[in-house]
């Protein structure tokens, strides 16, 4: 049993991150088995075909050289296209909102207007005005009532009536 135990020491393996390295028997020696001439030599040559596939792999040819020139060219195509309309518009944005203000300023300036001409005119002098020019003023039988519908201002399709 001992022997048997000692057996299983010498050629087991512990699993886990504390492994020890294996201890050594006296008197006996372990060597990897010798590999025979023509697995080296395929050994060899897979070497030899991997290293050549890594070359070949790193390599750039004139096709991949010409690929990688025309996504550039494109991409700084992109971006410049992008950049103009970003510039486009900003600009446009900037003429939109002078517009807006000279909008505003001349709307200031026809309020202040009609407010100027509503303070100037006055009825009483619009009829001594037109007094003086010989008008009088309608009788109720001359006075002719409309009604406008959501307008403010109508269109004439005939004559008015003069009676």
């Amino acid at each position: 049993m001992e022997s048997r135990d000692r057996h299983y020491r010498r050629d087991s393996y512990i699993e886990g991150n504390v492994v020890r390295q294996r201890e050594s028997v006296p008197g006996r020696s372990v060597q990897p088995a010798e590999k025979t001439r023509e697995q080296l030599h395929q050994e060899r040559m897979r070497k030899n075909a991997a290293r050549q596939n890594q070359q070949r792999a790193m390599a750039m040819d004139r096709g991949y050289v010409a690929f990688l020139a025309a996504a550039t060219v494109v991409c700084f195509l992109v971006c410049a296209i992008f950049i103009y309309l970003q510039s486009d518009v900003t600009t446009r944005m900037a003429n939109i909102a002078s517009i807006e203000s000279q909008i505003a300023e001349v709307k200031a300036d026809n309020v202040a207007a009609e407010k100027r001409l509503e303070t100037t005119m006055n009825l009483d002098q619009i009829k001594e005005a037109a007094k003086n020019l010989g008008l009088i003023m309608p009788g109720s039988e001359q006075v002719r009532y409309y009604s406008v519908e959501n307008s403010d201002y109508m269109n004439q399709y005939g004559e008015i009536p003069s009676n």
